[in-house]
C-alpha cells in the first residue's frame, strides 16, 4: 500500500484483518517516525550592482525533489567585517525570490550568503546557506561647467551620476590654460554644486576634474573663456578610468596623461553670442 506522510514526527500504526470464514481477525500495531523534508536554497542569478544604484538578486527556495515553496521569507547578507543583512524577499508560488539592494559600500568583490530559516516549520528542515560572490562597481559621473558665470569671476560646476543625481561631498579641481596650471578646488553641496573665484584671459581653457576614488569613477569637462560679441565656445567630456596612458583624443590637453583607460565622451563646437 503507498501512503503520502502529511505529518511529521512519531507515528503509530494499527492494521486490522476482519473475519472470514478461513480466517479469524487479526490486529498489529507498529510506530515510526517520520522526518521534516529537506530544502534547498539556491543563487540563481546575481545582476549589476553599482555605486548607489539598485540592483536584484535572484534566488529559489524547493525540497530536494524540486517542488517549490512558496510564501518563505529569504535574506540577503554581505560579509563587511561580519554579516549584515541587506535585504530580503518572499518566495513566490514557483519558489522564487527577488531581492533588491541599493549599495553604499566603496566598489570591490564581496562575499555574500542568502540564508533562510524553517525553524517554525512542522513539515520542512532550514536549508544550508547559499554563498557567492557579489560584485559593486563604481558610479560614473558627469561634470558640467557653467560658462556664463566665468564673466562674472568665479565658475559653477556640478557633479552628477550618469542618471542625472547629484554628486554630493566631492572634490572638483579646477585648471587653466594648456599648461594646466593649478587653480584651486571645491566641494560640491546636496545639489551637487560647487564654485571657485577665478580670472581667466580671453581664449584661456578652463577644466574642472574629478579624480577616481573607491565609489566614483573619475571625469572631466574643458571650456574655452572668450570675450568678444561673437565667439566659439569648445567643450570637452571625457570619462577617466584607471591606468596612466595618453590621451588620442581632440581634447585641448592632448599631450597630457589622465588617469584613463578608456576615453568615452564628445567634443562639441558650438557659436556662442556672448554680449
Amino acid at each position: 500500500m503507498n501512503w503520502t506522510c502529511t505529518d511529521s514526527g512519531a507515528l503509530f500504526f494499527k492494521v486490522e484483518t476482519v473475519s472470514t470464514e478461513l480466517y479469524t481477525e487479526s490486529i498489529g500495531y507498529a510506530n515510526s517516525a517520520a522526518i521534516k523534508e529537506t530544502t534547498v536554497l539556491t543563487i540563481e542569478g546575481v545582476g549589476n550592482f553599482t555605486y548607489s544604484d539598485q540592483g536584484v538578486l535572484g534566488a529559489l527556495l524547493s525540497t530536494d525533489d524540486g517542488e517549490p515553496l512558496s510564501d518563505c521569507s529569504v535574506y540577503l547578507e554581505i560579509m563587511d567585517w561580519t554579516w549584515v543583512s541587506i535585504g530580503s524577499g518572499l518566495t513566490n508560488e514557483s519558489g522564487h525570490v527577488s531581492i533588491l539592494w541599493t549599495p553604499m559600500l566603496s566598489a570591490g568583490t564581496y562575499s555574500m550568503q542568502i540564508r533562510m530559516s524553517l525553524a517554525g516549520s512542522q513539515y520542512y528542515l532550514t536549508p544550508d546557506n547559499a554563498v557567492g560572490q557579489l560584485e559593486v562597481s563604481k558610479e560614473s559621473t558627469v561634470v558640467s561647467i557653467d560658462s556664463a558665470t566665468i564673466a562674472q569671476g568665479y565658475v559653477r560646476t556640478r557633479v552628477t551620476d550618469d542618471d542625472g543625481n547629484p554628486v554630493t561631498s566631492i572634490q572638483v579641481h579646477f585648471y587653466a590654460s594648456s599648461n594646466r596650471e593649478y587653480r584651486g578646488s571645491g566641494t560640491t553641496d546636496n545639489d551637487g554644486y560647487t564654485r571657485l573665484n577665478i580670472t581667466l584671459s580671453n581664449g584661456e581653457l578652463l577644466e574642472a576634474v574629478v579624480n577616481e576614488d573607491d565609489f566614483y569613477y573619475g571625469n572631466g569637462s574643458y571650456r574655452s573663456y572668450s570675450l568678444g560679441k561673437r565667439a566659439f565656445r569648445n567643450s570637452y567630456a571625457f570619462k577617466y578610468e584607471s591606468n596612466y596612458v595618453k590621451s588620442k583624443s581632440n581634447s585641448p590637453y592632448s599631450n597630457s596623461k589622465y588617469n584613463q583607460d578608456e576615453i568615452v565622451g564628445q567634443h562639441t563646437r558650438s557659436k556662442t553670442k556672448i554680449p
